[in-house]
């Protein structure tokens, strides 16, 4: 039978509208077509940047270091797990120390999203005195274990200081475990060893990526003769780089701590969606950089708001939903919503409801200002009598407000009134159901409606 292969304008359209990850595969085994996959406009249904991972919708691309031991040498559990589950996350020196090489540095392309918490750095594994701490704990471990195996009756000590309670802790577990604390002791104190007598570690590391998938894992290793930020790099650069229009993006999120993002030159996403922001104060000029300005105003924007610099992200307004999730009880909240100009906002906070009267304030806000019909503000409300009691004191405390059961109505210009009402938290659909990360029972609303 003969076949024929793909013009240029059909292959076009169909690698339009395939799976990417698909489109990464193809580009990658047929690389005479690598330049039309290029010219496309790549879609992307959910994007995830870390520093070591990238998930283009269910599929992730995760590199690590793994480590192949020499024939005879005992692998600990702990490494034998980092090897099953995607590798090392950080490099290695030539004696096996950890190592961060490059990890502050910016390249041509590099996005750096910093956060309060900071990597441990190099000069806090290789010291003299970290050496002396792991010969301590080994010097524990092996005397526990010696007790353990060489007494039926052991003497558990009973005392409250720390020495005491560790002891006891450390008596109470099985052998195979102690066993184990023990190698994984003497695998940390190797590295010293090593630098001590000039001698090669008895590993031969190489890059890993694992391609991860529902149905599909696949792992590829290849000879470690680059840093594993260099590789991230040249990984991002295969599945990203040299496209001439900005990658379509429905979902975007990023990595919690502090990393740096290794992208090709142009990078620009046209997004909708940024979800479950941390930091966000921190890294507003960092993911502005990577937005297309036809992004906005964006669909939504959701994030945990710990200082209220959070709520200044793209002057807020530029996004039509906002979703502020565990909302630090020190943040003025109802201040800032009353200055918001986003037509929906979702609220959760932490571990607590807000005020009664700071509902009521809102309220009283709303009417003054005239908020423009189709604006929607939720609240996630743990108990249901929260609720009644916000709308017992709208009702008695705004003029013309109608109460029914679960809603208080309020007329505020000819052709609008104000309505808050609560319904459970099942009765929501499921895309509103997420923006809620709690376990709230019932939500409460205020929205702008037409007569």
């Amino acid at each position: 039978m003969n076949t024929l292969p793909l013009q240029y304008q059909s292959l076009k359209a169909v690698l339009l509208y395939m799976d990417p990850n698909v489109r990464f595969k193809i580009s990658h085994r047929l690389p005479s077509i690598s330049s039309t996959e290029k010219v496309v406009p790549l879609r992307i249904e959910e994007l995830d940047l870390g520093d070591l991972t990238t998930t283009v919708n269910q599929t992730t691309y995760k590199l690590g270091i793994y480590r192949e031991y020499k024939e005879g040498e005992k692998i600990t559990f702990r490494t034998q797990r980092y090897n099953d589950f995607g590798g090392f996350p950080r490099d290695f020196d030539r004696f096996g120390f950890e190592i961060f090489p490059g990890h502050n540095v910016l390249n041509p392309g590099d996005v750096s999203l910093p956060c309060p918490y900071n990597l441990v750095s190099q000069e806090e594994r290789d010291t003299v005195q970290i050496e002396r701490m792991y010969k301590t704990r080994l010097t524990f471990y092996e005397d526990v274990l010696e007790s353990r195996l060489g007494s039926e009756k052991i003497e558990i000590p009973n005392g409250e200081d720390d020495d005491a309670i560790m002891k006891r802790y450390y008596l109470s577990l099985p052998i195979k475990e102690l066993e184990r604390h023990i190698g994984e002791i003497q695998e940390d104190l190797q590295p010293f060893e090593c630098r001590r007598f000039n001698l090669k570690p008895p590993f031969v590391c190489y890059i890993m990526l694992t391609i991860n998938s529902k149905s599909h894992k696949q792992v590829s290793r290849i000879p470690y003769n680059m840093k594993l930020h260099e590789a991230m790099k040249a990984l991002n650069g295969f599945l990203f780089g040299g496209r001439r229009q900005s990658i379509q993006v429905q979902k975007l999120q990023f990595a919690i701590n502090e990393t740096i993002l290794r992208l090709p030159i142009g990078f620009k996403i046209k997004l909708e969606q940024l979800k479950g922001l941390n930091n966000l104060a921190m890294r507003n000029g960092a993911i502005l950089s990577m937005l297309d300005k036809k992004s906005f105003p964006l669909k939504s924007v959701s994030f945990f708001a710990s200082d209220e610099t959070d709520f200044q992200f793209l002057d807020v307004g530029k996004t039509t939903s906002l979703t502020a999730m565990d909302v630090n009880l020190e943040i003025d909240i109802f201040s800032i919503l009353k200055t918001l100009s986003n037509q929906r906002a979702y609220l959760n906070f932490y571990h607590s409801d807000l005020r009664i009267l700071q509902y009521l304030g809102l309220v009283q806000s709303w009417i003054e200002n005239e908020r423009p019909i189709g604006t929607c503000y939720s609240f996630g409300i743990v108990e249901e009598n929260t609720a009644r009691q916000i709308l017992k004191v709208v009702r008695a405390n705004v003029e013309r407000a109608k109460r029914s059961k679960r809603c208080v109505s309020i007329p505020i210009r000819s052709s609008a009134r104000l309505e808050m009402y609560y319904i459970p938290m099942e009765s929501l659909n499921d895309s509103e159901q997420e923006e809620f990360m709690w376990f709230y029972d019932w939500v409460l609303k205020m929205r702008v409606v037409r007569f």
